[in-house]
């Protein structure tokens, strides 16, 4: 059996994340921001801008730091309530993550905005989780993706270069992973507690156009990053970076314990 997995919308453009509420509220009308304390100083009231002229939408923020272990996990729940149906996620992986299993726990929809371009956390499926002191022990799985992916090319080439390099560093190990897991037929991680596939045509030519992307505009990418300027090499980049390395071929190769999430 061969499966794919995939974030339900993905947007990509300058300035997009001021329309955020505006996005949110077509899955909801309760919004519920999880954002960290830098994130909240560097694009502040501009998260918020569309409120007023929506209908019916409200709004609650909270912050996360830390480590995403099972305590803050039930921290932020508890301190959510169940005032809302949408998940907005605004930050860096950990914030994602711990959006997700608390999207994953309450059944809201999810709305991701990434502000950096390192990971595929955005798109994918996953939460990786830590102890209390901070060692990596968990991988949790869920049954969906993000609802939806809203990324701001402005503010990605706004954050430190290094973010976009490591970003580059790891959508290139997509192909490379998948084309082994395709060649041993190795199942990939898609429901993989229940059912055991293996990736999909589709998943290895997405894969393949990352690496090629990343290999024909890495370096031009890197350089607008360093001026903090939104170029068409940026824009395939990031696109490679977060969309096409979430959804292209993927490894299963876990070493630690995983659990199955529902939502």
């Amino acid at each position: 059996m061969r499966a794919w997995c995939s974030v339900g919308h993905y947007l990509q453009g300058v300035d997009v994340i001021g329309r955020v509420g505006r996005y949110a509220s077509m899955f909801g009308k309760n919004h519920l921001f999880l954002v960290d304390s830098f994130v909240c100083q560097m694009l502040g009231e501009g998260l918020y801008g569309a409120y007023p002229s929506l209908d019916g939408c409200t709004y609650r923020t909270l912050t996360f730091e830390g480590e995403i272990s099972r305590k803050s996990i039930s921290r932020l729940v508890n301190e959510a309530g169940g005032e809302f149906d949408v998940i907005v996620a605004v930050g860096g992986g950990k914030v994602i993550d711990v959006a997700k299993m608390v999207a994953a726990q309450s059944g809201a929809a999810l709305v991701v905005c990434p502000t950096i371009a390192a990971t595929d956390a955005p798109t994918s499926a996953m939460s990786i989780l830590y102890s209390d002191e901070g060692e990596m022990n968990e991988i949790v799985l869920h049954v969906k993706n993000p609802d939806l992916v809203l990324v701001d090319s402005k503010v990605i080439a706004g954050a430190p270069t290094r973010f976009l390099s490591a970003g580059i560093g790891d959508a290139l190990s997509t192909y490379y992973e998948g084309e082994s897991n395709w060649k041993t037929g190795h199942a990939n991680y898609v429901w993989c507690q229940s059912e055991q596939a293996v990736g999909t045509a589709a998943g290895r030519a997405v894969a393949r156009a990352c690496m090629e992307t990343l290999e024909r505009d890495g370096r031009a990418a890197v350089k607008a990053c360093e001026q903090s300027t939104v170029t068409p090499a940026l824009e395939n980049v990031i696109e490679a970076n977060i969309l096409m390395s979430g959804i292209g071929s993927r490894t299963s190769d876990a070493l630690l314990p995983t659990v199955w999430a529902t939502r």
